[in-house]
């Protein structure tokens, strides 16, 4: 949801952001709340983060959970549920050190009320961003997961679609994860509609 539409600089925005606990995005000036995440949101992004913490731990790769703000050459602030940088981090230059510029790895769980806007428009300002290399959508309603790489022509294609069980091969950060994994102590909603007492065995 968009909260406002009188377009912000850069500078506006970012002391904005700064003075408030809770975080919005700004696209093309205009700022947008982040919606309050649900349990199975929280718990699938922290399962994500335990998980690529653990197997990058002695690895070059930082892993940054959702309070880390990112910058795309687009314009776009944003604040990704999990990222992984190879490497050294680049910081945009200021005296607070909180805007990442060169992540290697994002990963949305996707909401309802965000999950069109993680596959286009957001998708469209991250694919500016030269160092990402590969972008993962988890979704919470069911054991779906699905993963886009960069090709070496600077095309994205869908590489992935793993549902039920199985891995994700995370091929920039030489790593995967199992959907068991991701999906650990999650409670997906069933089916709960009454058998109609009238209908035939």
């Amino acid at each position: 949801m968009v909260a406002q539409q009188t377009r912000l600089t850069d500078e506006e925005y970012l002391a904005l952001d700064r003075a408030y606990d809770w975080k919005y995005e700004l696209v093309d000036g205009i700022l947008r709340d982040m919606p309050h995440p649900n349990a199975a949101h929280v718990l699938i992004t922290g399962n994500v983060v335990v998980v690529l913490h653990n197997s990058l731990a002695d690895t070059s790769c930082h892993v940054y959970a959702s309070r880390m703000r990112i910058k795309t050459p687009s314009g776009m602030y944003a604040f990704p549920d999990v990222l992984v940088v190879r490497d050294e981090p680049i910081l945009e230059t200021d005296v607070h050190d909180d805007t990442l510029l060169s992540p290697t790895l994002i990963i949305e769980v996707l909401s309802p009320s965000t999950a069109l806007y993680d596959r286009a428009e957001k998708f469209d300002h991250y694919r500016t961003l030269p160092s990402l290399q590969e972008y993962v959508l988890v979704a919470q309603d069911k054991r779906r997961v699905e993963r886009y790489v960069r090709q070496t022509s600077g095309v994205w294609a869908l590489s992935d679609v793993v549902e039920g069980d199985g891995n994700i091969e995370l091929t920039a950060i030489d790593c995967q994860l199992a959907i068991e994994d991701i999906y650990n102590k999650v409670a997906f909603e069933t089916d709960t509609t009454p058998t109609n007492p009238g209908s035939p065995i």
